[in-house]
């Protein structure tokens, strides 16, 4: 296998752990934890939540297994500039989906979800080989 292939497909399997962390955090937020907070704002604090810790621990995954590099700072600034896709795409979709059908249910959250992330994927990949380049 190519060292491209070899890239993308560690960056893949980081992107799986990372989606598994980011469903789990999301649907405890969104389903047990922020029900306190009205429907109008849980989903955006969730899906702010979920954004910020989830784009740290892919950097750090990326930093260390698929690229190997050292920490930098000024590309943790990169990396959150380039997954900014991450919330704001969310954030756009629920704020249109709940003004015309309200706060979705468990299995719809779920199924967009993964649609929203198979999306971005492959452009992603693109952007993170950019900003780790030795």
């Amino acid at each position: 296998m190519n060292s491209e292939k070899k890239l993308f497909t560690k960056s893949a399997i980081a992107g799986g752990i990372i989606y598994l962390y980011s469903i789990s955090i999301a649907n405890l937020n969104q389903f047990y934890i922020l029900l306190f907070l009205d429907e109008t704002i849980r989903t955006d604090i969730n899906i702010l939540i979920t954004f910020t810790s989830a784009v740290f621990l892919n950097f750090i995954l990326h930093n260390k297994y698929v690229f190997k590099i050292n920490f930098d700072t000024f590309k943790l600034f990169q990396f959150y500039g380039t997954n900014i896709l991450n919330f704001l795409l969310p954030f756009i979709f629920w704020n249109i989906y709940e003004s015309f059908f309200g706060s979705p249910s468990i299995f719809v959250f779920n199924l967009f979800s993964v649609l929203l992330v198979v999306i971005l994927i492959p452009l992603k990949f693109l952007f993170y080989k950019k900003i780790f380049k030795n």
